[in-house]
C-alpha cells in the first residue's frame, strides 16, 4: 500500500517555445522544468506538497526563477492548487486545472512585484499532464492524510528515530536562496521551514516554533541562539515574514532545544516523547504506542516493530532502524 503525493514540479504544462522532452500520455518527461516565451524565462524547481483533499485537490508551494527579457533573474516561491486524476494501472497522476492562489518575491520591493507577478501569470499553465506516481513526494503533512491504495515505488525512503523533541528539515535538493532586498540576507524557499541564510558568516539560521537554531552547515550541529543578524530586523512585510518578525529579536529560552534531522531527498520521523509507552490491542499479541502522534505498533509475538509513514507500512528490529518495506506481509492481528 502506498500514499502518492505529487510532485508540483510536474504539474505544469511543458508547452514552451524552448525545446523539451516528449512526453507520451504514460510518461514523466522530469523536472526542474522550463518555459519560454517572448524572450522570458520561467524555470520551476520541486514542491512542497501541502495538502492532497480526498485524493482529488492537491495544494503546494513551488520555488521558481523568473527571468524577463532584462535578463535580470529573480526568485520566488508560489502557492496553487489543483485537481488531479489517478491511474492505478499504469501509475500515473494527470494534473489539471491549475490555479494560482498567491506568489511570493523576497527580493523585490513591493513596488516591483505587481508588473512580475503578472510575466509570471503569463507563463505559467493552467493545464495539466501526466506524471508517474513514483516521483510523488513523501513530506504530506500525516495529520492531513489518510492511505491510499495506490502501488508506488517501495524504497524506504530515510527515517529517522528521537526519543526527545527534534524536527526534520528537509531541503528538495541543492538550497534555493533568494536574496532579500535591502538586506545581506537569503531565504531557502525549497524548504519545510523558515530557513535563512547569512552570505557574509555563511551561517544558516533557523526558525523552529518560537526558537532560534544556527548552524554553518545543513547537516548542523545545530545550536540554539539569542543573537540574529541585524538584517533580521529589515524584514519586508506582507510576503509571508510577519510570523517570523514577531519572533525577532528571539524571546526568552523555554523548553528544550530541539535536535534537528536534515535530509535532502524524501524522509519521515519517528517522534516518541520519552521512552515508549505501550498500550495492549485487546485479543492480540500487538501493542500500540500511546505517547507518539505516529502510527507505531510492536508485534510481541515477533519482537518486531512496525510503523505507518506516508500511507506505507515499514519493520524494523529496533526503533532506531534500519527499517523495510512490510508491504501487505503484516502479522494476522493487523486484520
Amino acid at each position: 500500500m502506498g500514499l502518492v503525493l505529487v510532485t508540483l514540479a510536474q504539474l505544469c504544462s511543458a508547452a514552451s517555445s524552448t525545446p523539451t522532452p516528449t512526453a507520451s500520455p504514460t510518461q514523466d518527461i522530469g523536472w526542474p522544468r522550463q518555459i519560454s516565451k517572448n524572450g522570458a524565462t520561467l524555470v520551476y524547481y520541486q514542491p512542497q506538497v501541502d495538502e492532497w483533499k480526498d485524493y482529488k485537490e492537491l495544494s503546494a508551494r513551488l520555488a521558481f526563477s523568473l527571468t524577463p527579457t532584462d535578463g535580470k533573474q529573480v526568485l520566488g516561491v508560489v502557492s496553487v492548487r489543483a485537481n488531479t486524476l489517478v491511474d492505478n494501472n499504469t501509475h500515473t497522476a494527470f494534473i489539471r486545472d491549475i490555479e494560482v492562489i498567491s506568489i511570493r518575491f523576497p527580493s523585490l520591493e513591493e513596488n516591483q512585484t505587481a508588473a512580475m507577478e503578472q510575466l509570471f501569470r503569463s507563463l505559467m499553465p493552467t493545464g495539466g499532464e501526466t506524471i508517474s506516481v513514483e516521483r510523488v513526494m513523501a513530506d504530506l503533512e500525516r495529520s492531513k492524510a489518510t492511505a491510499h491504495p495506490i502501488p508506488v515505488k517501495n524504497d524506504p525512503p530515510q527515517i529517522f528515530y528521537s526519543s526527545g523533541p527534534a524536527l526534520l528539515l528537509m531541503v528538495e535538493g541543492e538550497p534555493v536562496l533568494t536574496p532579500i532586498e535591502k538586506t545581506g540576507l537569503q531565504f531557502v524557499v525549497n524548504t519545510n521551514w523558515d530557513l535563512f541564510f547569512e552570505k557574509s558568516k555563511k551561517t544558516y539560521y533557523l526558525l523552529a516554533g518560537q526558537t532560534w537554531l544556527t548552524a554553518q552547515d545543513l547537516k548542523g550541529p545545530w545550536k540554539q541562539t539569542q543573537t540574529l543578524p541585524k538584517d533580521m530586523a529589515k524584514l519586508p512585510t506582507g510576503q509571508n515574514f510577519d510570523d517570523v518578525k514577531k519572533m525577532v529579536p528571539p524571546p526568552p529560552p523555554s523548553g528544550a532545544v530541539p535536535q534537528v534531522f536534515f535530509s535532502s531527498t524524501p524522509a519521515e520521523l519517528v517522534l516518541v516523547k520519552g521512552a515508549p509507552v505501550y498500550s495492549k490491542v485487546p485479543g492480540t499479541a500487538l501493542l500500540y504506542a500511546t505517547n507518539t502522534d505516529n502510527d507505531l505498533f510492536v508485534d510481541d509475538s515477533e519482537k518486531q516493530y512496525y510503523v505507518l509513514l506516508a500511507g506505507r507500512w515499514f519493520r524494523a528490529k529496533a526503533l532506531g532502524g534500519p527499517w523495510s518495506y512490510a508491504g501487505d506481509n503484516l502479522p494476522a492481528d493487523f486484520a
